[in-house]
């Protein structure tokens, strides 16, 4: 199965579902947990000049000022050298958890294909 998205990360802009070795939920990559260690150091500047204040956790502040909750976040994470995981924001927790519930599913029926057919031979 091939999952159709317009990407320009690979030579291919098509995703083989079975290169997808897991689904993460939230900010469970390098790449967002640098936007969250960048969003840290901005925050304690804000205080600063500020006086206090903050935001929730679960919210990143990219220097664009583009918000990033950890409740609208999910990576795709591939198989050993396939790609670099593709983390994507969704417009809403629901839409979030649709997907990763959807594309988790997919995963795991996908890797038992494989199981029974290398079983059957």
């Amino acid at each position: 199965m091939t999952l159709s998205l317009p990407l320009s990360t690979a030579n291919s802009p098509f995703i083989d579902l079975g290169d997808i070795a897991e689904v993460r939920p939230g900010h469970c990559t390098d790449t967002f947990n640098l936007c969250v260690k960048q969003a840290g150091k901005a925050d304690a500047r804000a205080k600063v000049a500020e006086g206090g204040g903050g935001r929730g956790e679960s919210e990143v502040a990219l220097p664009e000022g583009v918000k990033m909750p950890r409740e609208l976040c999910f990576s795709l994470i591939f198989r050993e050298g396939e790609r670099a995981p593709l983390d994507l924001v969704a417009e809403d927790a629901g839409i979030r958890d649709m997907w990763v519930d959807a594309l988790s599913h997919l995963v795991v029926t996908i890797k038992s294909l494989g199981q029974q057919q290398e079983y059957e031979m």
